[in-house]
């Protein structure tokens, strides 16, 4: 069955966008002995403003407010997971509290009807050492190394995929009737051909060589030529010692130098494309594998989410924009330009309207001028577009710098974020340390530029979430995503935000959202294009790219 291309990391428009709005009903974290370790730079009018007053009481109440500001304990490591927590420490939302849920993880299970993909294959590649050729010589000009891999045939002619691909088709075909549905087999397997191809095309942007499929030979033979060059300037500068005196390699030695390692090197570039492929075809049974339970696997009294987006973004004078722009690439309109908008505007009027003396009111030669000012700056779409960048810049004056220290010289907003994240709503920021009380710093959190889908792009409420409890098929062990979903979950509704995580292990989707009694995470796994429509990459939340993709609404 053909997988649904939905908005890079990005839910289904067609009903999975939403919100639950629960009111905020959480204990505040626990405050620790030792104050001094560790601060959050959080004032009570920030909880106030975020938590609401009742949480902001039960600061103040615990003495955990000092001089205006909020004292969280972050946890080096857990103790004891969020599943182990007792269950006054767990925030629940009301439903759950009334169906009286036990406070424990509930247990991914799987389905086994049809069968999963076999174990991951070895991938590893090694680079070979030279073997000086007597006589040997590099060519005038190099060219991409033959891998062999052929495009064109079914499934690129990976072994063991279209025998894989008939289980899934079979499966597919056996529980759509036992839901009285049927489906086109033959269409059905076409579909897979399909999207093994572009999942392909997709997955060599993730691969050492940085781009899609179509540009890999090109990177190829850019990496062999480099290698040639690098080769040449080691044989150029090597010396031998002969009879007692050390003298350089003559132009015949140079050149048996440099070949051999060209044909190592040639040979680990093909390594290293075939070895990517393995890998793909792999991870993409895998994931197709996961799909099939995501669309045919009931959730068991689980409610969609509904209106789920971020705030509104901050007005923009779109026209006052576009002026600006264009007056500051000196292309603002002239006195002509403006006046066959004018003339253009009131002739298209007096069509309309089938009268020869009808004329533009002073709005009316407004509106043609701006039109024309739109097509100037690239049409309506760049107008937008611009529009929303400005927009996002004013939101951006509120984000933090995920990497400030405080009076301690201590990680302001917690020890867990990657290097080269950028900065987030104080929000999201406050949510991370919420998050880390519930978890502890067993996990890891990045942000960069343009993060987040649809409505979430860019606007710093998206964060990848990391554990470093992995299992044999590339996913997160299931307990232990569980719990740290879980842990989300008590993290959001101390903050007063709504989340939805876009993860690709059904069995654990499944557990979390029939335990919350809400679609809180969902699958995402399709490929990149470009405005072009190109392939450029792929859009998986595992077991390829494996990881929690958050969204957080507020």
């Amino acid at each position: 069955m053909r997988h649904p291309k939905i908005g890079d990391e990005d839910s289904d428009e067609a009903g999975r966008r939403s919100g639950h709005g629960r009111p905020v009903d959480a204990a505040a974290p626990a405050i620790g002995a030792d104050q001094a370790r560790e601060r959050a730079p959080m004032t009570l009018a920030d909880v106030q403003r975020i938590a609401g007053n009742r949480v902001a009481a039960e600061l103040v109440a615990s003495d955990a407010v000092s001089d205006g500001f909020v004292r969280l304990q972050r946890q080096t490591a857990p103790t004891t997971t969020p599943a182990q927590q007792p269950a006054q420490q767990q925030a629940q939302t009301p439903a759950a509290a009334q169906q009286a849920q036990p406070t424990t993880a509930p247990l991914d299970v799987d389905t086994t009807d049809v069968p999963y993909p076999p174990a991951r294959p070895s991938i590893q590649v090694t680079r070979g050492t030279p073997v000086i050729v007597p006589g040997a010589a590099p060519p005038a000009a190099e060219t991409t190394p033959a891998h062999g891999i052929n495009t064109t045939a079914e499934f690129w002619g990976v072994a063991g995929v279209a025998p894989y691909v008939d289980l899934l088709v079979d499966g597919w075909r056996t529980r759509r009737a036992a839901v009285n549905q049927t489906i086109d087999v033959a269409a059905t397997r076409a579909s897979f051909v399909t999207d093994f191809d572009e999942t392909m095309q997709g997955w060599f942007g993730r691969s050492s060589f940085g781009v899609a499929w179509s540009g890999v030979e090109a990177a190829a033979l850019r990496q062999l030529n480099a290698e040639r060059a690098k080769l040449v300037r080691t044989a150029a500068n090597k010396r031998v010692v002969e009879n007692g005196k050390r003298r350089a390699l003559t132009p015949a030695e140079r050149d048996e130098q440099v070949e051999a390692g060209l044909v190592v090197f040639r040979k680990f570039l093909v390594d290293r494309i075939v070895s990517h492929l393995t890998e793909g075809a792999w991870g993409w049974m895998t994931e197709r594998r996961e799909h099939l339970d995501f669309v045919t696997s009931p959730q068991r009294a689980v409610r969609e989410l509904r209106g789920f987006a971020p705030a509104t973004l901050p007005n923009v004078d779109a026209v006052a924009l576009v002026r600006a722009r264009l007056a500051a690439r000196n292309r603002s309109l002239t006195d002509p330009e403006r006046a066959r908008a004018i003339a253009q505007a009131e002739s298209k009027l007096r069509r309309d309207t089938r009268n020869p003396n009808a004329t533009l009111d002073a709005a009316g030669q407004e509106q043609a001028i701006v039109a024309a000012e739109t097509q100037k700056f690239g049409g309506q779409a760049a107008v937008t577009a611009a529009a929303r960048a400005a927009a996002v810049a004013i939101e951006e004056r509120d984000w933090v710098d995920v990497h400030e220290l405080d009076a301690n010289r201590r990680p302001a907003w917690g020890p867990v974020w990657g290097r080269n994240s950028l900065g987030v709503m104080t929000t999201t920021a406050i949510f991370v340390l919420w998050l880390i009380d519930q978890y502890g710093t067993g996990f890891s959190a990045n942000n960069y530029a343009g993060h987040g889908g649809g409505s979430f792009v860019g606007r710093g409420r998206s964060i990848d979430l990391t554990i470093p409890q992995t299992r044999a098929d590339g996913f997160f062990d299931a307990a232990q995503a569980i719990s740290f979903a879980l842990a989300i979950d008590r993290a959001a509704s101390a903050v007063g935000v709504e989340w939805r995580v876009l993860y690709d292990d059904f069995s654990v989707a499944r557990a979390v959202n029939e335990r919350l009694g809400q679609r809180r995470i969902v699958e995402v796994a399709n490929t990149s294009r470009n405005q072009a429509g190109a392939i450029t990459n792929i859009n998986w939340h595992g077991p390829l790219v494996n990881h929690f993709h958050l969204d957080l609404a507020f």
